[in-house]
C-alpha cells in the first residue's frame, strides 16, 4: 500500500493494492491498485474515519472481485489483504489530519 499526497491540488489519497496470483502459474501474477480519495474528509472526526474505512473497503471489493452477498475463499482472502495494506496508510493519514488539527 502507498499513500499519495499531493500539497499543491489538496488531494489524498490511499492506494490499496493486491497482488493477485494467477490459478496455477506463479509467472502470471499482477499488482492491482484502486486509489481511495480522503481529500473531502475531516479525519480528526470519528465520522471521517468511518467513511474513510468504507472507502477502502469498497475499493478492495472493486480490486478483488466480490460479486453478490458471498464472496468467494479468494475474493476474500484478496479483500482482507488489501484492507490490511491499506492499515497504515489510513493511520498515517488520520495521523497527519490530527496533527494540522492540533496545529490550527
Amino acid at each position: 500500500m502507498t499513500i499519495k499526497n499531493n500539497s499543491l491540488a489538496g488531494f489524498g489519497a490511499i492506494v490499496a493494492t493486491v497482488i493477485t496470483l494467477a490459478a496455477a502459474t506463479p509467472l502470471r501474477a499482477e499488482t492491482v491498485s484502486q486509489p481511495v480519495s480522503y481529500s473531502d474528509l475531516d479525519l480528526s472526526t470519528d465520522a471521517g474515519v468511518a467513511t474513510l474505512k468504507s472507502r477502502v473497503s469498497r475499493a478492495a471489493d472493486r480490486i478483488c472481485g466480490r460479486t453478490g452477498n458471498v464472496p468467494t475463499v479468494a475474493s476474500a482472502r484478496c479483500r482482507a489483504k488489501a484492507i490490511e495494506g491499506a492499515k497504515a496508510d489510513m493511520a498515517m493519514a488520520v495521523a497527519k489530519s490530527d496533527l494540522r488539527f492540533a496545529a490550527r
